[in-house]
This record gives structure tokens, C-alpha cells and sequence, in this order.
């Protein structure tokens, strides 16, 4: 009976049956610290319309930008930022924040106080309900690093290259035009993407 009823699944898939609308559209938001646009775009789009677009939308956050990674002989890595070493504490913060939120929402709140208010790393955790201890070991310690490292792997393999940040992808594909349109009204473009009967979207 079972294999029967995995069968007929199977068929259905095969044969294109209309099955329960369960993907979402993918956002990938690769950014840096201390960057005006970054800052700009998480504060004036990405922090304010994400519970909006939530039901719909799986956000990463990929902190990193135009930063540069050497591995130390004697292991782990250096970092040189764009806006020098402030910035590369500040996308380790962001690394770990992001690392060990329960969710995207925790991630996004956190990177969006942490962006608004460099520094304030202990404030940012507390009101994203993140446990600032964790984090201050996961920065403090090899695994910071080796997340801001990987990162960077993630980031310069992009294709196309990032021309700047925020370089916002969805679906895993850049497209210069849809990057413009959610820097200006990021709901709509997400709308733009969805089945047409998206409940978020009415």
C-alpha cells in the first residue's frame, strides 16, 4: 500500500499535476559593515519591509563586501577591509550574530541595529534576543573568523563578479535591473517575483 501510494506520487510529479506552491523566492543580500549603501539599504528597505515580506521571501545575509582575506602561516586568517579594521570587527559581529540567530528574522534584526549602531554589539544582541555571550566567544575566538573567511570564498565566487554592495541576488541569479528596484521599493520587487496570488502581495 505504501510503495503503491509512493508510486502514485511519483506519477503525479512526472507527469506535471499541480502540486502545493511550497518554494520561495531566494534573497541573498552580501554586504560590509560600514558601508553607507549597506546601511542604507538594510535600515531603509530590508529591516522595515521584512516581516512584510517573510511568508515569501528565505533572506541570507552574507557580511563580507570588499574585504580581503590572507591566511597567517601560523593559521587562521587576516583581514583587510574598505573601511579598515573597525569594519572587519564589525562583519565578524555580523558573521556571528547571523551564525547563531534561530531564524532570518533574529538575523535581520540583529544586523540592522548592529549597522545603525557600531559598537554596540552587547545592545544589538539583547534586542535581538541573542545570547551576546555566544557571540562575544564566536568573534573573540577561531570561529569568527573562519565564518567571515568563508564568507568571503561565497562572495568573490560570485558570477557575475559584485560590482559593489549591497549586492542583492535573487534566486541566485544577479540581475542589475531587479538589484535597482529593490533598493528602492524592496517589497514591490519581491512582489514582482512571486505567484501572482501571493496573499503578502494583494
Amino acid at each position: 500500500m505504501l510503495l503503491g501510494a509512493v508510486l502514485l506520487a511519483l506519477a503525479s510529479v512526472s507527469s506535471g499535476a499541480v502540486l502545493p506552491q511550497t518554494d520561495k523566492i531566494t534573497l541573498d543580500v552580501y554586504l560590509e559593515a560600514l558601508c553607507p549603501y549597506s546601511f542604507s539599504f538594510v535600515n531603509k528597505q530590508l529591516g522595515p519591509k521584512y516581516e512584510a515580506i517573510s511568508s515569501f521571501v528565505d533572506v541570507r545575509i552574507i557580511p563580507y563586501g570588499n574585504a580581503k582575506t590572507e591566511e597567517k602561516a601560523e593559521g587562521g586568517y587576516a583581514f583587510t577591509c574598505q573601511h579598515g579594521p573597525t569594519e572587519c570587527e564589525g562583519n565578524m559581529w555580523l558573521g556571528c550574530g547571523i551564525q547563531h540567530s534561530q531564524d532570518a528574522a533574529q538575523a535581520v534584526n540583529f544586523t540592522a541595529c548592529l549597522m545603525k549602531y557600531p559598537g554596540y554589539q552587547s545592545k544589538c544582541a539583547r534586542d535581538a534576543a541573542l545570547d551576546f555571550q555566544v557571540l562575544d566567544t564566536c568573534k573573540n575566538g577561531s570561529e569568527g573568523g573562519e565564518l567571515l573567511h568563508q564568507n568571503g570564498v561565497e562572495t568573490d565566487s560570485l558570477v557575475p563578479m559584485k560590482l559593489g554592495v549591497p549586492w542583492i541576488v535573487f534566486n541566485k541569479n544577479w540581475d542589475p535591473i531587479l538589484q535597482d528596484q529593490a533598493q528602492d521599493d524592496l517589497k514591490a520587487t519581491c512582489c514582482k517575483l512571486a505567484p501572482k496570488d501571493t496573499p503578502a502581495c494583494q
